[in-house]
C-alpha cells in the first residue's frame, strides 16, 4: 500500500515537472520572439515604411540625382537597421571580392588545363592502341591509364577549396 502511494507521488511530481518544463520553454520562446521582434523586425519595418514613402516620391520626380540620393539613403538605413546583425557589402569590399574571384579563377584554370592536357594525352595514346593490332595487354594498359587519370582528377576535384 505504501508503495502505491509513493508511485502516485512520483507520477504527480513527474507531471508537475513536465508542466514546469513546458511553461519554462514557452516563456523562453516568447522572450526570444519578443527580443527578435524589438531588435530586428520593428526597426526594419520602421525604416522600410520611410523608404517606401521616399520611393513613391522618387517615382513621381525621376532623375538620376534623386536615384543616387535614394540609393545612398537606402544603404545607410540598411546599415543602421540590419547592419547590426550581419555585414552588408560595400563598394570597397566588392573590389576585394572580385580580386579573390580572379585569383581563384586563375588557380582553377591551371588545374583544369592540367586535366585537359592529361585527357588529351590519354586520348592520343588510346588512338594509337586502337590503330594497332588487337592486343588485350595494351587495352588493359590504356584502360588503367584512364582509370588512374580519372581517379587523380576526382581526388583533385574533391580537394578544391
Amino acid at each position: 500500500m505504501v508503495k502505491k502511494i509513493e508511485d502516485k507521488k512520483d507520477i504527480n511530481e513527474e507531471k508537475k515537472d513536465i508542466s514546469k518544463t513546458w511553461a519554462d520553454s514557452y516563456m523562453a520562446v516568447s522572450k526570444m520572439w519578443e527580443d527578435s521582434y524589438l531588435k530586428l523586425y520593428k526597426p526594419w519595418f520602421e525604416s522600410t515604411e520611410a523608404l517606401f514613402g521616399k520611393a513613391s516620391e522618387l517615382s513621381k520626380n525621376a532623375a538620376p540625382e534623386k536615384y543616387k540620393e535614394f540609393y545612398g539613403e537606402w544603404l545607410k538605413t540598411s546599415q543602421n537597421s540590419l547592419g547590426k546583425f550581419y555585414q552588408i557589402p560595400t563598394l570597397e569590399s566588392n573590389k576585394e571580392v572580385f580580386e579573390k574571384l580572379v585569383v581563384s579563377a586563375e588557380e582553377s584554370n591551371k588545374i583544369y588545363r592540367s586535366w585537359i592536357a592529361e585527357l588529351e594525352e590519354n586520348s592520343r595514346a588510346t588512338r594509337e592502341v586502337l590503330q594497332g593490332e588487337p592486343d588485350p595487354a595494351r587495352y588493359k594498359e590504356a584502360y588503367d591509364m584512364w582509370i588512374k587519370s580519372y581517379g587523380k582528377i576526382l581526388d583533385e576535384l574533391l580537394t578544391l577549396p
